[in-house]
Formats: structure tokens, sequence, C-alpha cells
């Protein structure tokens, strides 16, 4: 709008009446069209907290669709995770899956081991007669296992132990023990003294080459050792008898033979 100084400066300037009304009017609509532009007046403490406002955040707005309870909404819309970041993570969660089916794979692998090592050790164990819990000795066994004794003490125990109770009549019966209680007592462990234990005569026993060496010695034949073999192996064999040394007992019968030979000859 111009002031009464402005314009006694126009008319100084030979600026007509009529020209002077127009410039007025122009100046006047001019400034009804242009927005007054206002200067906010702010501390130095305001503005340091509106400029730590305006760059806290890293988040772009994205302007979404207004509505007529929220005309101004904006949402902010977070930024998306770099394809660095994402690789990062896929072969994060595929090393890991990887490692849990290792995991199992082995898992799988010692159970499958320790289950044939049982099933061995059942084939050895001496036959009772009445109850035997098979589950219950498996998980004895896989305790024991996992608490590092070792397989071959346990099998070679059970082995003595099956020629024990051979030797002394009690495999088949309720005499044997059951193998969770052989287990619990460690049986393994037991000196069962089936070295000079009396055993049967075994169905394919033979003499020993040290046996045969001496009986040749002392003057049989082996026409008549091998006679007096099958003799020997028929009786012992339909009386169950038992005996510590079989080879020495072979050695007995032929002695015998050959002294009742003699003295029929007389």
């Amino acid at each position: 709008m111009l002031t009464a100084a402005d314009m006694k400066r126009l008319v100084k300037l030979g600026v007509t009446a009529e020209a002077l009304s127009v410039i007025a009017e122009i100046v006047e609509r001019h400034a009804a069209e242009t927005p007054t532009v206002t200067r906010e007046i702010m501390t130095p403490a305001e503005r340091s907290r509106k400029y730590r406002q305006k760059h806290k955040s890293t988040v772009t707005p994205t302007v979404t669709a207004k509505s007529d309870d929220h005309p101004d909404s904006v949402t902010p819309s977070p930024r998306p995770p770099s394809l660095t970041l994402v690789k990062s993570e896929e072969n994060k969660g595929f090393e890991e899956v990887s490692k849990k089916k290792d995991t199992e794979n082995a898992r799988d692998e010692k159970a499958a081991e320790r289950a044939a090592l049982f099933d061995k050790l059942w084939a050895i164990f001496p036959k009772r007669a009445g109850n035997n819990p098979k589950n219950k000795a498996r998980l004895k066994f896989v305790t024991l296992l996992r608490h590092g004794v070792n397989t071959d003490t346990v099998t070679d125990g059970a082995l003595r132990y099956k020629q024990f109770c051979d030797a002394t009549g009690k495999t088949g019966t309720e005499k044997v023990q059951q193998m969770i209680t052989w287990l619990n007592q460690a049986g393994w462990e037991t000196d069962y003294g089936t070295s000079n234990a009396p055993t049967k005569l075994p169905v394919d026993w033979e003499p020993s080459e040290d046996t045969l060496v001496d009986l040749m010695q002392r003057g049989f034949t082996e026409a008549e050792i091998l006679h007096e073999l099958e003799l020997f192996k028929t009786y012992h064999a339909a009386r169950g008898t038992m005996m510590a040394d079989w080879n020495a007992e072979f050695v007995n019968r032929m002695l015998k033979v050959r002294s009742y030979k003699n003295e029929r000859r007389n």
C-alpha cells in the first residue's frame, strides 16, 4: 500500500493524479494476493531443540490417503533392510538347520550302533527260563555305555558267565540271572573260574594235538585212537558227564583199554 510520502515523491516526478490512482489500485491488489510472511522468533535453546527433533529420526514419512477423521495423517515407512543383511540372515538360518540335521543324524547313528552292541550281548548271554525283561536290560546297557563302560569288557564278562552256566548246568533254568540284575551288579567283573570248572563234552570235541602226539608216543596207532574216540564221545554224550579236562580223561580211557586188552591176552 502506498504511503502519503510515496505519493508526494511520485507527484514531484510528474506522475498525474489518474496515474497515481491506478498505481495505488495495483499495489493494493498485489498486497491482497501475496500472503504475509511472518518470521518466528525463537531463542537459541528453542532453535537447538527444534533442530534435534528434525534430525532425530531417519524414517522417511510416507503420506497416505487422507481420511475424513485425519485429513493430514502421515504414516512413517520403515527403511527396507539392506541386501547384505537379508543374505546374512538367510545364511544363518540355513546353517542352523544344517547343524540341527547333522546332530540328529549323528544321534541316530549312535543309537543304531548301541542297538547292535546290545543285540550282540543278548545273543551271548545265557538263556534263562522265566521272565527276562529285555527293554529294561537295553536301557541299563545304554546307560552304562554313556558312563564310559567298555563294551568289550561287558561282552567278555557275559561270555564267561555263559560258560559258567553251561558248566554248572544252569543254562535254560531260572538259576540264570536276569540280564538287568546281572548288569546292575556289574556281573562282568565277577571271576567265574571257568578255566577249571567241569563241563559237558562238546558235540564237536576233538583231542588236542598234544594229546594225539602223547598217545602215539605211547604206542597207539591212528586207527586205535579214532575207534576209541567215537566210543568215548558216544558214551559221555549219552550220560551228560561233567569233566574239567576232557583230554586227560581221553588219555586215561586209552590206557584202560590197553590194560584191559593185555589182561585178556594173559
